[in-house]
């Protein structure tokens, strides 16, 4: 008999036959593949750095504290390979998922690499594999995030497939706890799920310890980082107070350490190593009623209303449950719609970055947002302000395919106030088969109405559960006497009623006067295949219209005096009733592409302009003369709506068209003309248009002689993405409310223009503060700790600041060498070290900054500080130390003479303790 999928691994786990993935080969997990590699076990990696594999492959370690002959012994014996190659995830019987979650600008771990991971891992999952999430995170994320997306497809966990979390616990460099012999934390999201990683790591680790859930898992590792945190917030906060006092906090530390219980010791140190959208960008979004896209501001707005919030000092988190946001996900590049969690507001005072595109859109977010940029035909993530011009950004469309046209109930649109104006009437009969049911709720007074076949419709509201008649056989009345009108009691939203709704949003209006509302669509009379068109749309919907031609403005104007025309547009689907106001129906949104397209003709054929130059013109030259045949045709569209243009925008791309604005939109000048040309573009276009403007499209196509392509002809980079290129990126100062949207599984949105950018949630010392506000818990003590870790590095300037002072010397143009970069001793990975933020510091003050560090001989980018210029590890040594007015001490490498250090440095800013003789030029901070 087959023994079942759970039984079947953990025979291959019990007896190392079972073939390991790791995906992610950094400081976690290319150590955790040699643990098991040296314990029997063929492990196979994956990371999307083709260096990493390249040098895997030559047996080679990119990790100085790594062993080398460790890992070229593993390569050598055929039990470690590597690949960027995701499609063999299907291989590995047990999936260790070792990616990182690095820290936002605002301390907040970054979801993007574990849920792209996780839906690489679902689409080659196969039963029986066991899937194991080690990187740092939020109670919840494991049995939430990833499950559900494994899920996905009817998959079940604990069955198909078996799921745990189990915190990766590596110190880099320490000698004493390695990634055997430190204790492995393990829980499942179910009891099999835990049974099976535990056995997994019980192979190689000294000990394993169960814990009950996967969330409690992920709460130990964030316990564990959070008790580091605090007490790390408490000695940093003694130390100033000790300073001030002028008591040294090393030699208090060194006695409370001798207490062999009741005390654990924790150094002070340099301490750790809102960034958002403008209110007024757009944000596209659907769910709970909306679909489309609205300014950042407006949909704050409308959903604090209906979701619940949480106020911190940091801002307001509204969770968002049932919207949905357009994004990609940047490690697959796949476009969709994802589930929103949070959307935030808070207040920003500081530097941002007005990004404008070659083609003319503007973007405006703070300078640390993280933007999705594609290089090397990969999504990367970027800080607004280290944008350059040529950049490639994302530009998202939906591309999502709906099917059917919508009913709409043209009772439920009739205002309250409004329904005794409106009478209804059965189809094909008579209100006499309802006297007696009529008469038992209304009296005798009903029998007008009945005579005359006729039922207010409030009346017919209030009995209409026990009158037994559906609403699709009624007929609607509206006037009176001989003036009344019988229109249908629905309407069916077809594709040429959704052509209607653009001709009214490019040329209509609505009036309302004694009485009579009147939907009014104007155009040129020469127009007659529009005005023709908008008439038979109306007719065949049952609404009857009339024309009049105006002799002055040779124009005319199509009417239909309907009150539920007027209510449905305005009251119902807020098309707006003039120009300035006029926007999609939110409706439209989720309709088929073929609802859209013919939307976009209509509004195209009202408000668009085809201009077209053709024949032979002659010019001069250098004293030549030059003949030139044109054949130029450019489309445009002018709105003198804001949210109008911006809609346009988002479905001319959700149809294949990628326009341009003709000048770059602001805050202060939002609606402009767009701009739709180059040979494919004006291709696709001529069925858009009737009359003249086609005829001039056609003439211009005809008398082409080679195709040339312009930015609307820019081809797909994937399904529903394609890219727009930065043309500027302008510092510029906010003071203002900004948002932020949190897409989780996606990690981005989409906002203005289409452009997709990256999550970031606002300031917030530890995801878990942000996390526990959906339990009603605001965990004071923990904000505390982190905003008082991140004022150290402005304590530690400030003490360098005040010792240059005193020396006569003032902090501008003084030459500062920092001593590390790495964020801990003897290790090269400079991950959220402070060093980075004291860089920043003193250069704003105008200092002239170097570093040495041993570990690490070129400083590299870091997202968070953007702005940093290049940097090189200067020698160590005499004259490096003389050149300098003073040197800080970030990280205490053990490499570093500090005897050398002592002898030739004017002065010393000492951070870490290390310098504890007393000497007048040392300053501890």
């Amino acid at each position: 008999m087959t023994p079942a999928p759970h039984e079947a691994l953990r025979g291959r786990i019990e007896d190392h036959s079972a073939l390991v993935g790791i995906i992610g080969l950094g400081y976690v997990g290319l150590p955790l593949a040699l643990s098991f590699v040296e314990k029997g076990f063929a492990v196979l990696g994956f990371d999307v750095d083709p260096a990493k594999v390249a040098a895997l492959a030559r047996g080679e370690s990119y990790i100085k504290h790594l062993d080398g002959g460790r890992l070229a012994a593993a390569v050598t014996n055929g039990r470690l390979t590597a690949t960027t190659e995701l499609s063999r995830l299907g291989e590995p019987d047990a999936i260790l998922i070792c990616v990182p979650t690095p820290l936002t600008p605002q301390r907040e771990p970054d979801m993007t690499y574990v849920a792209g991971t996780a839906r690489e891992v679902a689409r080659r999952l196969r039963p029986g594999q066991l899937v194991v999430l080690e990187s740092t995170t939020y109670p919840g994320t494991t049995d939430e995030l990833v499950r559900g997306i494994l899920e996905e497809g009817g998959r079940k966990c604990g069955w198909d497939f078996f799921l745990a979390f189990s915190p990766e616990r590596e110190d880099p460099g320490r000698k004493d706890y390695t990634t055997t012999t430190t204790p492995k934390v393990v829980g499942g999201v179910d009891a099999l799920s835990g049974d099976l990683a535990e056995a997994l790591y019980a192979q190689v680790v000294a000990r394993t310890v169960r814990v009950s859930s996967a969330r409690t898992a992920e709460a130990t590792k964030l316990t564990e980082n959070i008790f580091r945190a605090v007490n790390i917030a408490l000695v940093n906060e003694l130390k100033i107070v000790y300073d001030r006092m002028g008591i040294d906090v090393w030699e208090v530390l060194d006695a409370a350490a001798t207490k062999p219980f009741g005390f654990m010791r924790f150094n002070p140190g340099p301490g750790w190593g809102g960034h958002c959208i403008a209110g007024h960008e757009w944000l596209r979004v659907r769910g709970r009623g909306l679909a489309g896209v609205y300014r950042a501001e407006e949909l704050f707005r409308v959903l604090r209303r209906r979701c619940p919030a949480a106020v911190t000092s940091a801002g307001v988190f509204v969770r968002v449950e049932g919207i949905e946001a357009l994004a990609v996900e940047p490690l697959s590049g796949r476009v969709g719609w994802f589930a929103a969690e949070t959307l935030y507001r808070g207040r920003y005072a500081g530097r941002g970055v007005a990004i404008t595109t070659v083609d003319r859109r503007r973007l405006v977010v703070t300078d640390s947002h993280p933007m999705l940029v594609i290089r090397s035909e990969r999504l990367e993530t970027t800080a607004a302000a280290e944008l350059r011009p040529g950049d490639e950004l994302p530009v998202l469309s939906d591309r999502e395919v709906c099917d059917g046209s919508p009913e709409i109930d043209l009772i439920d649109v009739v205002p309250p106030d409004t329904r005794k104006r409106v009478w209804t009437r059965p189809r094909d009969g008579s209100w006499g088969p309802f006297q007696t049911e009529l008469k038992r709720q209304f009296g005798w007074t009903i029998r007008d109405s009945i005579r005359s076949n006729s039922l207010r419709l409030d009346r017919f509201l209030e009995v209409e559960s026990s009158l037994g008649i559906a609403r699709k056989d009624l007929v609607l009345l509206t006037g009176m006497g001989r003036a009344h009108r019988a229109w249908p009691s629905t309407v069916t939203v077809t594709p040429d009623f959704a052509r209607f709704i653009g001709y009214y949003l490019a040329e209509g209006c609505i009036t309302r006067e004694r009485n009579a509302e009147r939907v009014r669509l104007t155009f040129n009379r020469d127009e007659r295949e529009l005005i023709e068109d908008v008439g038979a749309i109306l007719k065949r919907h049952g609404f009857p219209t009339s024309a009049y031609n105006d002799r002055t403005w040779h124009s005319t104007t199509v009417k239909a005096s309907s009150l539920l025309l007027t209510a449905l547009l305005d009251d119902n689907w807020r098309c707006g009733t003039h120009s300035q106001a006029m926007r999609v129906p939110d409706l439209f949104f989720s309709l088929s592409s073929t609802h859209k397209r013919e939307l976009v003709k209509g509004l195209l054929r009202g408000d668009g302009d085809v201009w077209t130059r053709t024949g032979v013109s002659t010019y001069r030259k250098n004293g030549r003369s030059y003949t030139h045949r044109n054949a130029t045709a450019v489309v445009g569209f002018f709105s003198s709506s804001p949210v109008l243009l911006e809609q346009v925008v988002h479905l001319l791309q959700d149809l294949g068209l990628q326009p341009r604005f003709k000048t770059a939109p602001s805050a202060e000048q939002p609606a402009q003309q767009l701009r739709l040309q180059g040979a494919a573009t004006i291709e696709s276009l001529q069925e858009y248009f009737l009359g003249g403007k086609r005829r001039r499209l056609e003439t211009a196509i005809g008398a082409r002689r080679r195709r040339v392509a312009s930015l609307s002809d820019r081809t797909p980079i994937a399904a529903g993405m394609r890219t727009t290129t930065v043309r500027e990126a302008r510092a510029v100062e906010l003071d203002e409310w900004v948002y932020s949207l949190e897409v989780p599984g996606a990690a981005s949105f989409t906002t203005s223009g289409g452009i997709a950018v990256h999550n970031c949630i606002p300031l917030d010392p530890f995801y878990l503060s942000w996390k526990a506000r959906e339990y009603g818990v605001a965990p004071k003590f923990i904000e505390l700790a982190g905003e008082v870790n991140v004022a150290m590095p402005r304590y530690v300037v400030d003490k360098l600041l005040h010792a240059l002072n005193d020396r006569g010397r003032a902090l501008k143009d003084a030459k500062v060498l920092i001593l590390g970069l790495a964020y801990k001793r003897d290790i090269d990975d400079p991950r959220e070290s402070p060093a980075f933020e004291v860089i920043h510091l003193l250069l704003e003050r105008g200092a002239i900054v170097s570093y040495h560090d041993p570990h690490i001989p070129r400083a590299p980018r870091m997202r968070a500080w953007p702005d940093l210029p290049p940097l090189v590890s200067v020698p160590l040594d005499e004259a490096t130390l003389r050149s300098q007015d003073a040197v800080i001490i970030v990280t205490d490498h053990t490499a570093v003479d500090y005897d050398l250090l002592l002898r030739h440095a004017p002065l010393v800013v000492d951070t870490r303790g290390r310098l504890r003789t007393p000497d007048p030029k040392v300053v501890k901070a």
